[in-house]
């Protein structure tokens, strides 16, 4: 832990997620950001969990915690968690892993970039759906009921472009498209999203590693369990208690190595996240 310009930033690598890194090749293949918390509250919390994939899941590799969202308050933050790392980490790359998965966080995507600059950024899909949902349904756009499913089949329309034609070609098809000229917001939004694209296009992927054109929707069950089981749904922590509430965090995820390694596959089955 650290003070950083009166605010808190904290690093968590537990003996499970040392495991993880030593143990677990993929931890040097893909690692995914993603954050959760309130920052209205005085003294509240953001935490950003880094998790990669295993046969139970997500699984963590580390968990940071800061009292603000600047960007060197979360460098500061990822700096501490890369000191306390174990050796061989990253499945024995140590610099980080081949690619790293966050949301369009400018202050998480910089921090990342100076801390690991070896490893590929790239923006989940799911995350892009979920802003743009939020900024088709907000008030303020004056976005019509009836036109929302429309401009957000738009946005799908780009984000699923199997290539970079397809994709220069449905951006100029949509960019001219009568209904999306008439909300003069939504033609800006599309434009800066656009100017991201070699970050979230799942054609300018592809030549990464192939997991990459189709993980993008994997670590959202992480964060839901970060959020119920762990978090129980509370909006808004101190320091104090986020340490509290993530010292949970090994049990839960030994009990499911434990299962597994038990032949007991009941949680899997009967849970939401089982894929068909």
């Amino acid at each position: 832990m650290q003070i950083i310009d009166n605010y808190t930033v904290m690093a968590l690598c537990t003996p499970l997620m040392h495991r993880v890194h030593k143990l677990i090749k993929h931890s040097g293949d893909l690692v995914f950001v993603d954050s959760y918390g309130e920052m209205d509250e005085p003294n509240s919390c953001r935490v950003l969990l880094l998790v990669t994939y295993s046969f139970i899941g997500a699984i963590p590799l580390g968990c940071l915690v800061t009292t603000s969202e600047t960007a060197p308050s979360i460098k500061a933050a990822l700096d501490l968690w890369k000191r306390i790392l174990p050796d061989g980490c990253f499945y024995n790359k140590n610099e980080g892993p081949d690619l790293f998965f966050t949301n369009d966080n400018e202050a998480e995507r910089q921090g990342l970039k100076s801390i690991f600059p070896k490893s590929h950024l790239l923006i989940c899909v799911s995350h892009i759906l979920q802003a743009s949902w939020t900024f088709i349904w907000d008030r303020k756009n004056t976005i019509k009921k009836d036109h929302r499913s429309l401009l957000f089949s738009k946005i799908k329309l780009l984000l699923f472009s199997q290539s970079i034609d397809d994709l220069e070609m449905n951006y100029a098809f949509i960019i001219s498209d009568n209904l999306v000229k008439s909300y003069a917001l939504f033609v800006d939004y599309l434009k800066h999203i656009y100017t991201h694209k070699h970050d979230w296009s799942l054609a300018y992927r592809r030549h990464l590693i192939p997991q990459a054109a189709d993980i993008s929707f994997f670590w959202e069950s992480s964060m839901i369990v970060l959020k119920d089981p762990i978090l129980s749904r509370t909006r808004t922590y101190n320091p104090l208690q986020i340490v509290d509430f993530l010292s949970r965090l090994d049990t839960y995820y030994e009990r499911k190595l434990i299962d597994l390694a038990n032949n007991r596959f009941d949680c899997v089955r009967l849970s939401r996240f089982f894929i068909h």
